[in-house]
């Protein structure tokens, strides 16, 4: 039902009182994209303005790693060992780095973004004459049911 809630009016008067149908969530009014940036602020330090290759695959990563810490211990970390399997393909001396910062950015989910809900479900990266400008569709992690992916894809 998206932004939409579900009321029932209750009463018949013109004073009626609205209630919800459903218990409602914390819904935070940041948007997503000021919040993945924040998120993904660790993976920036050193990075120069105009690497846009750099920024595409550290907000990829950040995705990957903000959706997998709400998955269960286990499940997060073989969906993280495959990624970061897939990551160090070519020089696996990298599976470390990979691997301290995954754990970095799921930690800092959960200290610094745990009441944000959220799920990212696709972002994308538009480069404007001003830079670089971030869009991200996201929905609440229990309102979200995959049909052909993972929540980590």
């Amino acid at each position: 039902m998206g932004v939409m809630r579900k009321l029932k009016r209750t009463g018949a008067s013109a004073k009626s009182r609205v209630e919800f149908l459903h218990q409602q969530a914390f819904v935070p009014r940041t948007k997503m994209s000021e919040v993945l940036l924040d998120f993904a602020e660790p993976l920036f330090a050193g990075a120069t303005d105009d690497d846009d290759k750099y920024l595409d695959a550290a907000i990829s990563f950040a995705v990957i790693c903000w959706n997998c810490s709400f998955l269960p211990h286990k499940e997060r970390e073989k969906i993280i060992n495959a990624f970061l399997d897939e990551l160090s393909m070519s020089d696996v001396s990298f599976r470390p780095v990979f691997r301290e910062c995954a754990d970095l950015l799921i930690e800092r989910k959960q200290v610094f973004f745990k009441d944000d809900t959220r799920m990212i479900l696709n972002y994308k990266l538009l480069q404007e004459k001003d830079g670089p400008r971030l869009l991200v569709e996201s929905a609440l992690a229990q309102d979200y049911s995959p049909t052909n992916s993972t929540p980590c894809s």
